[in-house]
């Protein structure tokens, strides 16, 4: 069994393969600590942020509603 079977995922998923390839030598030759690094870590950050924070916000206001404070106060008589 290899660990690594880099040849078979090669042939299942190239375009990422390629694709991880690139941003770990991107990483791992200092590609981070420059001005496009930087950018696309802020670009990743706000469209990242811009999935999740709807979701919170509703999970939020779900859980501050008028009718499940006052079940919760009703429980607790």
């Amino acid at each position: 069994m290899k660990i690594l079977d880099i040849e078979g995922r090669l042939r299942r998923k190239p375009y990422s393969t390629v694709a991880e390839a690139v941003g770990m030598g991107f990483v791992f030759g200092g590609g981070l600590f420059t001005r496009l690094g930087g950018r696309m870590l802020g670009t990743g950050l706000r469209l990242g942020l811009m999935v999740v924070l709807p979701r919170f916000e509703e999970e939020i206001i779900g859980a501050f509603s008028p009718s499940k404070l006052d079940t919760q106060k009703d429980k607790a008589q």
